[in-house]
Formats: structure tokens, sequence, C-alpha cells
């Protein structure tokens, strides 16, 4: 009996796979739940398969991707009505950059034009750095930035709180990069070593330094943090 009724449903699958049966009602495309006007048919070299269970979601995907550089991930389904709809996330930055223009950097260090970040408020922004190329959605390959980028992907996903105390990152110097506080002149001047050490002892004592009478600090010796006067 469940031999028969394997053979039955898949007797019925291959059917509606073969032949249309059923059809695609229509296509939607999403980007941050707004609607998207896409021309689907124009969308793959060849013209898709009117088989509801023959549509090719994945290179619908791929192909989304491609004519939409500022998507971060695209993804297909069918929903209830026979409709093919596709959902896109755009891609955010996690720092701005000033080139002298002011772009997004996303984590792929991508170059996203400014009108698309949307809320930057609370983004770092990254200066000391040239770019010869300037090229927006694709990614750059400077050394410079990319150690930049690593270090805001340290602040942003370890040291949410201190990331949005920061108001710019100065690369000038690559040995030790600045950082300026927000609502403030003072300086922290970062060095090398073990970047993830010095982020937490910074996150540890952020509020006494904000309140400090020095203009800058200086943490380029080992555990110890030099206050300077500026004026």
């Amino acid at each position: 009996m469940i031999a028969i009724t394997v053979s039955l449903s898949a007797g019925f699958f291959g059917f509606c796979y073969f032949y249309p049966l059923l059809t695609v009602t229509g296509h939607r495309m999403m980007v941050c739940d707004k609607d998207v006007d896409i021309d689907f048919a124009t969308l793959l070299d060849t013209t898709a398969d009117v088989n509801l269970f023959r549509q090719p979601l994945q290179d619908y995907s791929e192909a989304l991707l491609s004519r939409l550089p500022e998507l971060s991930s695209v993804t297909c389904r069918i929903d209830l009505a026979g409709k093919v709809v596709c959902r896109g996330e755009r891609k955010l930055p996690i720092a701005l950059i000033c080139l002298p223009e002011t772009y997004g950097i996303s984590s792929r260090c991508e170059l996203l034009p400014f009108r698309q970040c949307g809320d930057v408020e609370a983004l770092p922004l990254v200066t000391g750095i040239k770019i010869e190329k300037v090229e927006s959605y694709a990614p750059v390959p400077s050394p410079k930035l990319k150690e930049a980028l690593r270090f805001c992907k340290l602040l942003h996903n370890r040291y949410p709180e201190l990331c949005s105390a920061i108001s710019q990152i100065d690369f000038e110097s690559s040995d030790a990069p600045v950082l300026i506080l927000r609502n403030s002149e003072t300086r922290i001047i970062i060095g090398c070593g073990d970047l993830d050490e010095k982020l937490s002892c910074l996150n540890l004592i952020l509020d006494r330094l904000k309140n400090a009478p020095a203009g800058e600090f200086d943490m380029q010796y080992g555990r110890s943090i030099v206050a300077r006067d500026l004026t």
C-alpha cells in the first residue's frame, strides 16, 4: 500500500514538473519590504518556464544580485497565490570614509554611495586613507583600507557602545590610528599591539576619559595610558 502511494505521489509530482498544470501568476521584487519595478522577462538569458514547479529561483536570485549591486542578498520563493516573490536586502555600512567625498564602507570592503547608506549618525568616519580609483559597490584592493575595516569590524561587533562614542578614526599614521570622541575634541592614540585588549580597556574607562581634563590619551606604551594637555 505504501509503495503504491509513493508511486502515485511521484507520478503526480513528475506530471506537475513536466507539464504546466499550475502556472506562475506573476512576479514581485521587494527590497527592504518595498516593491521595486523589475522586468523579470528580461532578467534571465532564456525565457523562464511558465510551469510553477520549474521556476529557476536560484537563477533569479543570482541575476538580481548582478543587476542590483547595492543588494547584499536576494531570496526567491513561490507564494500561495503562485507568484514568484523575491526579497532583497541592501548592503549596509559599518563605517563612513572621506575620499574626500563621503562613502559608506560595507563589511566586504565595498564603497557604498552616501545617499544609499540610510541612518549613519552612529557610524565613525574613517580619514587619512587615499584611494586612487573609487568605484561604488566594488571591493577596494587597498591594504590600508582593509586594515581600517578590520579595526572597524572589531569595534562594531564587540564594542558597539564604544563604536557609537567615536566620531572619527584617523589612519594617517598606520602605526598609530587616532580616535576622536563624539561631541568632544578628545584624541586617543591607539598604537600597535593587541587591538582587542586595547579596545577592551578603552571600553571600560570610556566614561572617565570623557570627563578627564586632558585633551589626548596615548595607548602606545603597553598597559600605560599617557595623558596630555593639548592647550
